[in-house]
């Protein structure tokens, strides 16, 4: 026994087809936040950090979503900075004055052996040579006062990073 279709398919189902199609052509990928990824190097800039257990020299990966760039913050930038024995992640304004020491807009957070965000921080952050969001790659400097949240322990940072 056979069955033979003579129809055509009903007239919703060809209307819901050619808004699917129409869809899909005209969607197009919205536009992705700006972000740079890269590494450096950070040491302990004061005596103080060898308390903590910070000597030397450390090798370091980070990830950079500059401010006032396709949608990131327009007044905060932010950046995580994948060290050998955990992670930071914190935002800081890289608009305001250069080499003096400013407290960090928005809270650090710390994932060592679980996520730590302290309720009163005070790392701070001095912008030594600023990056530039606008090219390709670039090099950031600065330094982290109260790091880690430790009195008297202060951290140098240099990184150079590429856009993604």
């Amino acid at each position: 026994m056979s069955t033979k279709v003579t129809g055509w398919p009903a007239r919703r189902g060809w209307i819901s087809a050619l808004a699917l199609v129409g869809s899909v052509v005209v969607a197009s990928p919205g536009q992705a936040a700006t972000e740079y990824f890269g590494g450096g190097y950070m040491y302990a800039w004061s005596d103080g950090c060898a308390a903590i257990g910070w000597t030397g020299t450390h090798q370091i990966l980070a990830r950079w979503a500059p401010q006032a760039t396709p949608e990131n913050s327009w007044n905060t930038s932010h950046i995580t900075l994948l060290l050998p024995t955990g992670t930071i992640s914190f935002g800081f304004d890289t608009s305001q004055q250069r080499r003096e020491f400013q407290p960090l807009p928005t809270t650090p957070s710390y994932v060592w052996n679980d996520v730590w965000t302290p309720s009163n921080p005070r790392m701070q952050i001095i912008i030594g040579e600023a990056p530039n969001p606008w090219q390709d790659q670039t090099r950031m400097v600065f330094g982290l006062t109260n790091f880690s949240e430790s009195d008297n322990c202060e951290m140098r940072v240099v990184l150079t990073m590429s856009k993604l």
